[in-house]
């Protein structure tokens, strides 16, 4: 793990050192800002950089609650758990993690910290990638459909899962018409081989080219330079 930016919402001396100290002893890099005020909290969460936030559910110059509802305003993506005294025992605190926290670590269990911050860093780190894998897609799918050209994706059965503004131009489907449809059925492709001959192809080269007959939606009838690309291997 590398070095961890992390805010702690905290008003003990003593308290804020042991936090530090049980993050060091737990083998965790990380430069903790201490605050005590919602006008440093707020300056703090500002960071870019940030990776946690920790906070005391009871410090008198930020609720933790007031605390956690700017959080979430400001930084909903960065994780967010409550370190703080708790009247209940351990297993009931648990059960009763504000609504919006990531996790709740009873300073009488301080111990359970470290792996407390190891899962919930790693479970951001994780959501972070999903969202730039979301984008990237995003991106390329924004990029195909102002393609002039029609560009269909589909499954192996042939179940039509991409539709782009080329495709509904030349053939007269909108996006929502086509997706779940049959590409073969809805354009009645007609194959220069068999459509088992082509996909015994496609399965051995992963590529096929050719010339195909299609229906458009007003029924007129259009030839089309086809390439097909498989990506992995279908079921036999």
């Amino acid at each position: 793990m590398t070095m961890l930016e992390i805010v702690h919402l905290e008003e003990n001396d003593s308290d804020a050192a042991l936090v530090v100290e049980q993050l060091r002893t737990g083998g965790i890099a990380a430069h903790v800002a201490r605050v005590e005020t919602e006008e440093a909290f707020r300056e703090q969460v500002n960071r870019p950089e940030l990776d946690l936030i920790l906070a005391d559910y009871h410090c008198p110059g930020c609720d933790g609650m007031r605390a956690l509802t700017l959080a979430r305003e400001q930084r909903p993506e960065v994780p967010f758990v409550f370190v703080s005294v708790l009247p209940l025992p351990h297993e009931e605190g648990m059960r009763s993690i504000p609504v919006g926290a990531t996790d709740f670590v009873p300073k009488q269990a301080l111990p359970q910290l470290v792996p407390v911050v190891h899962r919930v860093v790693r479970e951001s780190e994780a959501r972070r990638e999903l969202r730039h894998e979301r984008a990237n897609m995003s991106a390329q799918a924004e990029l195909l459909d102002l393609a002039s050209h029609s560009i269909i994706l589909s499954d192996v059965a042939g179940t039509i899962t991409y539709w782009n503004s080329g495709s509904q131009r030349i053939y007269g489907w909108s996006k929502e018409e086509a997706i779940g449809r049959n590409v073969h059925e809805l354009l009645h492709t007609t194959f220069p081989p068999t459509l088992p001959d082509l996909v015994a192809t496609l399965r051995k080269d992963q590529h096929w080219e050719g010339e195909v007959q299609q229906i458009r939606r007003d029924g007129g009838t259009i030839h089309v330079s086809s390439h097909w690309t498989m990506k992995g291997q279908s079921p036999d």
